[in-house]
């Protein structure tokens, strides 16, 4: 039915958001999971790629081989090993990236170690996936505590791909715990239909905030600007998605 008001009425209202009644969708799929999720701080892109070249884009910088740049430039913190992906979207802008690494010996969970010994005063965030991949460990709720504890009045933003969430079968909510969620820092998740619901082809993802309105509302402006640049999550993949 969906797909046969869009051959009957093919409208088009382009918004760097992502139209409101997807958002809204988004937003009850949380709720599921007793997540309260507000659709004003959900912004949509054509997939997970594009999603980590927003957030690249917003939180790095471009490397260069001059000091006095090199000096100035903000660092995204990303937790190894990583999906390939993004390397590659770093390199498309040039950027630099630098790691922490996740402990074998520990069900993959963050060596805070590795991750005190890299973070320096120019780190705006730290990135990670929980299911992680390639390894399918969960960051669990007391590693995740540290971890905005160590950061805690730092001005860093964790960024967390939940996009394998859906795979874990027995859950009654996702990962991420919900005082974390209610917590005083920024925090940003993705998610994607590519991998929590098998369809690819329609090229869906999405980019959640939590924290201080401040705060998000700032970040958010700044990837609805992204956004704007490209406008590429076609009509169709929208209206399907409620």
């Amino acid at each position: 039915k969906a797909f046969q008001n869009i051959f009957n009425y093919p409208y088009y209202y382009p918004t760097a958001k992502g139209s409101f009644e997807a958002r809204q969708a988004i937003s009850q799929y949380y709720k599921k999971f007793g997540q309260e999720v507000n659709p004003e701080k959900i912004l949509l892109t054509s997939g997970l790629n594009q999603s980590y070249l927003y957030l690249l884009k917003l939180f790095g910088s471009v490397s260069s081989s001059t000091s006095t740049r090199e000096s100035s430039s903000n660092q995204i913190l990303i937790a190894r090993p990583h999906t390939p992906a993004l390397e590659e979207v770093a390199g498309f802008l040039n950027q630099k990236i630098k790691y922490f690494d996740l402990d074998p010996d520990n069900n993959w969970q963050i060596d805070f170690n590795s991750l005190k010994k890299s973070l320096t005063s120019k780190t705006r965030a730290v990135f990670l996936s929980s299911p992680h991949l390639p390894t399918g460990a969960i960051q669990n709720a007391d590693t995740l505590t540290t971890l905005f504890e160590i950061i805690k009045g730092k001005n860093i933003t964790v960024i967390i791909d939940e996009s394998l969430s859906d795979f874990i079968f027995d859950k009654k909510e996702f990962p991420i715990s919900e005082s974390l969620v209610n917590s005083n820092q920024v925090l940003i998740t993705l998610h994607t239909l590519s991998n929590g619901f098998a369809l690819p082809g329609l090229k869906l993802s999405w980019i959640t905030l939590y924290g201080p309105d401040a705060a998000t509302n700032q970040l958010y402006q700044s990837l609805e600007y992204l956004s704007d640049t490209f406008l590429n999550l076609n009509q169709l993949s929208q209206t399907v998605l409620p």
